[in-house]
C-alpha cells in the first residue's frame, strides 16, 4: 500500500514538473482523462510498437515516459478522416481505414478546430493524399507551425486557412485554383510563396500583414481581390502579369516595396493600388495603359513618372502627397480629376521634347492642371540639362559628368537628361543628347 501511494505521489510530483517545464506539453495530460469510439471523441493515447501493431496505453505508463516520439493522440474529425498530433510536433491528418477520400468540414470559429487547444505545440502539418476539402480556419492560429503539406487532390485553400500561423515558407499543392479570403492573414514569418501554374485566383485580404519579401505570380492568375496584400511590409519586389480583375488597396501599405514591373497587357490600375508604398521611388508603368485610379499612388515615396502615351485618365488623388519631382508627358491627359498631383512640398516639373507637339498645348495644359489641383508646376524640356533654355556642348558635358561620375553641379538637371524615356540616365541618354544637338 505504501509503495503505491509512493507511487502515485512520485507520479503526480513527475507531471507537476513537467507541466511547468514544458507548458506545451500540459493539454497531452488533459487529452488522456477523455475517452470514446470513433465517432469524434478521444480515443486516448495509443503506443505504436511496429508498423502493424497498435496498443492502447495508460495515463500512468504516458507519464513514465512522455516524450516517446510512437505516442499519439488521435480523433476523427469526421467519418472519413482523424487526426494524429505527434510528439515531435507533427500533425497528420490522414484517412480513416477504409476511405478512399475524404473532406474536412468548416469551423465556425478558429476555437472550435479540435486541434487549437494544442496550438503552441504543433510545428509543421501534414495532409494526406484523398483529402479533397480542407474546412474554413483549419490550420489558423499555429502560432509555431513552420511548415505545411497539402495534397493534390484539393483545389482551394479555404477561408482562413492558415490565419495567423507561423509558417515560413509554402509551395502550393499542383491543383490550388483559388486561394480563399484571409487564407494566410497575419503569418507574418511567411516570406516566400510557390504559386502553381493552375492558380487562377487571390481572394481578398488573402495575404494581408504576411511576411512575404518577393512575389512572381504565375501566368495562370486572372484575379486578384481587394486588400490581397495590404501591409505586407516585408515586400520588396513584385512581378505582376496581365490580371482580368485587379481589387483596390492591392499593395497598400507596403511600405518596403521598391521594384514594380508590369505585363504589358495591363490597362488600368485601380484605387490605391499602392497607396503608402513609401520606398517606391519609380515605376515603369505599362505602355497600354489608359487608367489610374483614384489615390493609386497616393502617400507613396515616387519621386518621377513617365506617363505613358496612351493613358487617358487619372483619378483623384493618384499622385497626390508624393516626393514627386518630375512627371514626363508624351500626350495630353483626356481627363483629370480634382488634386490628380497636389503636392504641398514640391515643385513638379513637367518634362516634354523640345520638338514635340505636345510643346504647343503644354503651356495651357499645364496651368489648368496647377488651377484644379492647388500645386505648383513648371514645363521644362528634355535635354536641357542646364536649365537656360539651350541645347550645346555644355549639357552634353554636364550631362557626360552625371553618368560617369555619379555627381552634379548645381546646375545639373538630372531628369532632364532621360532622353529616351525609359527611367533611366545613362551613357545612352548621353549619346542620344550628344545626336540631338549635332542634327
Amino acid at each position: 500500500m505504501k509503495s503505491k501511494v509512493l507511487k502515485l505521489l512520485a507520479t503526480g510530483v513527475m507531471a507537476v514538473a513537467l507541466a511547468a517545464s514544458f507548458g506545451a506539453f500540459t493539454t497531452f495530460a488533459e487529452t488522456v482523462k477523455a475517452s470514446g469510439n470513433l465517432d469524434g471523441d478521444v480515443i486516448g493515447w495509443k503506443y505504436y510498437a511496429d508498423k502493424d501493431k497498435t496498443q492502447e496505453i495508460t495515463e500512468e505508463e504516458y507519464w513514465e515516459d512522455p516524450y516517446n516520439s510512437n505516442y499519439t493522440s488521435e480523433k476523427v474529425i469526421e467519418k472519413s478522416c482523424k487526426w494524429t498530433l505527434y510528439n515531435s510536433g507533427r500533425l497528420d491528418i490522414t484517412l480513416n481505414s477504409g476511405y478512399k477520400s475524404g473532406t474536412i468540414a468548416d469551423f465556425s470559429k478558429v476555437t472550435d478546430v479540435p486541434w487549437y487547444q494544442y496550438r503552441s505545440s504543433v510545428t509543421s502539418v501534414n495532409v494526406a493524399e484523398g483529402v479533397t476539402s480542407i474546412g474554413k480556419w483549419t490550420f489558423g492560429s499555429l502560432e509555431n507551425c513552420k511548415s505545411a503539406t497539402l495534397p493534390s487532390t484539393i483545389d482551394t485553400i479555404p477561408v482562413s486557412c492558415f490565419s495567423g500561423s507561423g509558417l515560413t515558407t509554402f509551395t502550393m499543392p499542383q491543383n490550388i485554383k483559388k486561394i480563399a479570403l484571409y487564407a494566410f492573414k497575419g503569418c507574418t514569418s511567411l516570406s516566400s510563396v510557390t504559386f502553381d501554374e493552375n492558380l487562377t485566383e487571390i481572394d481578398t485580404n488573402a495575404f494581408e500583414n504576411s511576411g512575404l519579401v518577393n512575389l512572381d505570380f504565375t501566368s495562370g492568375i486572372t484575379t486578384i481581390g481587394n486588400n490581397a496584400f495590404l501591409g505586407c511590409t516585408e515586400l520588396k519586389s513584385v512581378n505582376i502579369p496581365n490580371i482580368e480583375s485587379f481589387g483596390v488597396y492591392v499593395f497598400s501599405g507596403c511600405t518596403s516595396l521598391e521594384t514594380v514591373t508590369f505585363d504589358e497587357g495591363i490597362t488600368a490600375l485601380q484605387d490605391s493600388t499602392f497607396f503608402g508604398c513609401t520606398s517606391l521611388k519609380s515605376i515603369a508603368l505599362p505602355e497600354n495603359l489608359k487608367t489610374i485610379g483614384n489615390g493609386t499612388f497616393n502617400s507613396s515615396g515616387l519621386e518621377y513618372i513617365i506617363l505613358p502615351e496612351s493613358l487617358e485618365y487619372i483619378g483623384y488623388s493618384a499622385f497626390a502627397s508624393t516626393d514627386l519631382e518630375a512627371v514626363y508627358l508624351q500626350s495630353p491627359i483626356s481627363t483629370l480629376t480634382e488634386g490628380t498631383f497636389s503636392n504641398e512640398n514640391n515643385i513638379i516639373n513637367f518634362y516634354v521634347e523640345r520638338t514635340s507637339e505636345l510643346k504647343n498645348v503644354i503651356y495651357p495644359y499645364i496651368r489648368g492642371i496647377e488651377k484644379d489641383n492647388g500645386a505648383r508646376f513648371s514645363v521644362k524640356d528634355l535635354g536641357d540639362i542646364d536649365g537656360n533654355s539651350s541645347w550645346n556642348d555644355m549639357d552634353i558635358s554636364h550631362a557626360l559628368r552625371y553618368v560617369t561620375t555619379a555627381e552634379s553641379d548645381d546646375i545639373v538637371d538630372k531628369y532632364a537628361l532621360d532622353m529616351n524615356l525609359d527611367g533611366n540616365r545613362d551613357m545612352v541618354d548621353v549619346i542620344a543628347l550628344y545626336n540631338y544637338i549635332r542634327q
